[in-house]
């Protein structure tokens, strides 16, 4: 009950809202069991706990699972929010070296260089830059990629990705262009994301950078001890 509360909309982001005593009695339970929703709630980061001024209304953070290979308005969209992109940036270029032997790619061969802000329910929420190589794509970069999903164009092109290798690192959003596009603060905690994404011939489809509003996010990943992975 005490999540259906804020989930309802009734309440905003930096609204006050009950104590426990009051959510208690509001709810007809026991403290102990509102303070275990409550610390269930602050670990999801829809409410802030304030020494001496209360509880506060957080923002809802977008959970990430790190086991699984989806694009970005697919995984939005099991989320519960309207994904939606704005281009920045489209243009072909022939790719940096680091780039290119990534892609796989032979000098002189181009790719599509894509510069994207990713928006859910109208929130920006991250900063994402693709490579994607025209020799596996040709004529990808004539389609509407702020209206189209990535991953269901490379589907259409009968590539569609199977597996990726993805690095991640915290960094600080400090870049005017990055602060600017994000509506961040500058100095504010993101998290930096490096993907480089197969097909099933294993061939290297798209290699993403993204940075992410820290604010928005919390990634997670199961893990199991090697010794039973067989059991798995």
């Amino acid at each position: 009950m005490v999540k259906t509360l804020i989930e309802s909309g009734r309440y905003k982001p930096g609204d006050k809202f009950y104590s426990e005593g009051e959510l208690a009695a509001l709810c007809g339970v026991s403290r102990m069991t509102v303070r275990k929703a409550m610390d269930e709630l602050s670990r999801e980061g829809l409410i802030l706990r304030i020494p001496g001024k209360g509880t506060f209304v957080g923002r809802r953070k977008l959970v990430e699972k790190l086991t699984e290979l989806v694009g970005f308005t697919q995984d939005m969209e099991s989320k519960g929010y309207v994904p939606s992109s704005r281009i920045v940036e489209k243009k072909v270029i022939s790719p940096p070296e680091k780039i290119r032997s990534l892609l796989q790619l032979k000098k002189g061969e181009k790719v599509l260089f894509l510069k994207r802000i990713r928006y859910a329910s109208g929130e920006a929420v991250a900063l994402q830059v693709a490579y994607i190589p025209l020799k596996l794509f040709p004529g990808i970069e004539k389609l509407d990629l702020e209206r189209e999903s990535l991953y269901a164009v490379f589907k259409k092109f009968g590539r569609p990705p199977v597996w990726a290798r993805q690095d991640m690192e915290p960094t600080l959003i400090k870049e005017e262009e990055h602060v600017r596009l994000l509506k961040a603060s500058s100095g504010s905690v993101g998290m930096i994301s490096e993907r480089l994404t197969y097909d099933l011939e294993d061939n290297p489809i798209e290699f993403t950078t993204t940075l992410f509003r820290g604010e928005n996010y919390r990634f997670t990943v199961n893990l199991i001890n090697p010794e039973f992975a067989s059991r798995a």
